[in-house]
């Protein structure tokens, strides 16, 4: 009877699994809220970035952009430019009807002349070619017969309708060719169509000299780029993609760099500064500034070259700061504190004694000349006498290490010679490698 009654209150039934399922929802919850989070924000910090570039930057770019219609306006009132303005109009109002009329010949008669006998010489001269290709193949008989088709297709008359006349008056032909013929047609409308655009070349040249030596005149006296510029980069702003900004480079080694999917300002045409993103105590601001000589990276493209060769770090990491400046333990290149940035560039510089921008690297080196270092510690670019006669040892050193292998690979051959039981092969390599 006890065991009925123990049987009787089962646990599932009696008891309530309220907390325990409660318990497991919660953990469940917040699991998936980490996810979550770790996948979005967590380890794509570079979404924070991003949003906060697009954010700040177009109040930068709105400020530049009256600042420059500001200059430009002043501009209008300026003398020189005035002069160039009024000549740059004369200059083209002196070649525009000659220009007008160039332009009408060129589209209503030898555009149109040249697409009718292109498409006639398109089809008689893709038979030709095909019977050439035979022709090339053939043999006896079918040669000879190939040759009489391929000569009946060259003199057959190709028959073109509505052709414009040459002369441009309007009209339009039915002219009849040859494959000979046809061709020389062809070659003379484009020729002609060639010295149509050399005289409007030669009428226009002042008119575009004028137009250069304008740009040249107020970009001389624009401090920064122009409003046309600036609007330009506002729309490319508004038109932000989010996501990875990568730089591949296959070869040699296929580099991979997402630097710049942080770094955002780095190759912007406009001068970008701490202050002008929010302040040098900052972070984001100064994650966000132009690269400091903008002329390195007209030397070192970084689509050819990356960044992290230069600067070191971890080019392919972008779920932290340490990760990606390669500042995590056990990482080989660690990317160059601030103070030694220039250290990257004796990767290949270094047997330059003098650098261009690179100030503190020089000091470094003349300071290491100037005490004598390299009497100890031999670098490449300084005592090359000494470089020299490393080099002729390390040459003597292998012309020997040769000698002695010639010597014992004679010496094996040697005994490949004397035994009975060497191949014919065996014995002829031999008396080679002997002689």
């Amino acid at each position: 009877m006890a065991e009925q009654k123990d049987l009787q209150r089962d646990p599932i039934v009696h008891g309530s699994l309220a907390p325990h399922i409660f318990i497991a929802a919660l953990l469940l919850a917040g699991t998936v809220a980490w996810a979550f989070y770790d996948e979005m924000w967590g380890k794509r910090p570079w979404t924070t970035y991003q949003a906060e570039f697009v954010e700040r930057y177009p109040d930068l770019l709105a400020e530049k952009a009256k600042q420059a219609a500001a200059y430009e306006q002043g501009l209008a009132d300026d003398p020189d430019i005035e002069k160039i303005r009024a000549q740059q109009a004369e200059a083209e109002a002196a070649a525009k009807d000659e220009i007008a009329a160039i332009d009408r010949r060129i589209n209503e008669v030898i555009n149109p002349r040249v697409t009718k006998l292109t498409h006639a010489m398109t089809g008689v001269r893709s038979m030709v070619t095909a019977l050439v290709y035979q022709l090339e193949h053939a043999e006896g008989a079918e040669k000879e017969r190939i040759e009489n088709e391929l000569e009946r297709v060259k003199q057959e008359d190709n028959v073109i309708e509505g052709v414009p006349t040459i002369d441009g008056d309007g009209t339009t032909t039915t002219e009849t060719y040859k494959y000979e013929a046809l061709s020389a047609a062809l070659e003379h409308a484009k020729a002609i169509k060639a010295q149509l655009f050399t005289e409007r070349a030669k009428l226009d040249a002042p008119a575009r000299a004028l137009t250069k030596k304008l740009e040249q005149a107020m970009n001389r006296k624009r401090p920064g780029l122009s409003s046309q510029q600036v609007r330009g980069l506002i729309s490319k702003v508004r038109n932000f993609d989010k996501g990875i900004k990568q730089i591949h480079v296959p070869d040699p080694i296929g580099l991979v760099d997402r630097c710049e999917t942080c770094h955002l300002g780095i190759r912007e045409p406009l001068k970008i500064t701490a202050e002008d993103m929010g302040g040098k105590d900052d972070k984001l601001a100064r994650t966000f500034v132009s690269h400091p000589t903008p002329e390195l990276l007209t030397i070192h493209d970084p689509e050819k070259f990356g960044c992290t060769p230069c600067h070191g770090g971890n080019g392919a990491a972008t779920v932290s700061v340490k990760e990606a400046h390669g500042k995590m333990k056990h990482w080989l290149w660690p990317m160059y504190e601030e103070d030694n940035f220039e250290s990257g560039c004796l990767q290949c510089h270094e047997g330059s004694l003098v650098l261009d921008h690179a100030e503190k690297l020089n000091a470094g080196k003349e300071l290491f000349r100037y005490r004598g270092c390299w009497g100890c510690h031999p670098r490449e670019g300084f005592d090359t006498e000494r470089a020299q006669q490393r080099l002729a040892e390390q040459a003597v050193r292998t012309v020997e290490d040769e000698i002695t292998n010639t010597k014992l690979e004679i010496e094996r051959q040697k005994k490949i010679a004397d035994d009975p039981k060497a191949t014919e092969a065996e014995f002829t390599r031999a008396l080679k490698i002997m002689r």
